[in-house]
């Protein structure tokens, strides 16, 4: 299932999730959800984007010992490429959300590239700035990336997480668009 093909079907097993609203392991567990995870449903995407003919998919996150990359490929009426970002991913106070107390995690993104691997655009590239090879726009993606992160919205509430089925529902609270991977 990509962002894209979200159904009422998927969306009702969704709020069952959140529902049940079990962090199976608590909430340092879930931080330490090492591995790949796959976004299939982000609605503020799909709902911000798809209407001036934007499209992500896939959007990926991978988590390894507290540290975190995001890449999203971009297509449609702009250029296909990625867009990547790396940092941090912990756990922090529980985030109050319609009337339930909700385990949270921050993401502090501080470094960000763009860009497919010049051996297979389907991929993203690996982080430019870490192997010291960074050019001049690499350089310049970076700095922007950083001034436009903003830290008032990197917490997370964490609406399920069950490491052995293999799903997390988290919330960008912003725009109350609940996140499945």
């Amino acid at each position: 299932v990509n962002l894209y093909d979200v159904d009422d079907d998927i969306q009702l097993c969704i709020d069952i999730l959140i529902e049940d609203g079990s962090v199976s392991g608590g909430i340092e567990n879930a931080v330490r959800g090492d591995g790949e995870w796959q976004v299939f449903c982000a609605p503020h995407i799909v709902n911000l984007a798809g209407p001036v003919g934007v499209r992500f998919a896939p959007l990926q996150y991978v988590i390894d010992g507290g540290k975190i990359r995001s890449d999203v490929r971009h297509g449609g009426i702009v250029p296909d490429g990625w867009l990547s970002a790396s940092g941090k991913v912990s756990a922090t106070v529980p985030y109050m959300l319609d009337g339930r107390e909700r385990p949270a995690c921050r993401i502090d993104f501080d470094t960000f590239w763009i860009g497919a691997r010049s051996d297979d655009k389907s991929s993203p590239r690996d982080d430019p700035n870490a192997s010291g090879e960074a050019n001049v726009v690499d350089k310049a993606i970076n700095a922007i990336g950083k001034v436009g992160f903003l830290e008032g919205i990197a917490t997370f509430p964490v609406l399920f997480y069950d490491a052995d089925v293999g799903v997390v529902v988290f919330q960008f609270p912003p725009l109350k668009s609940n996140i499945a991977a």
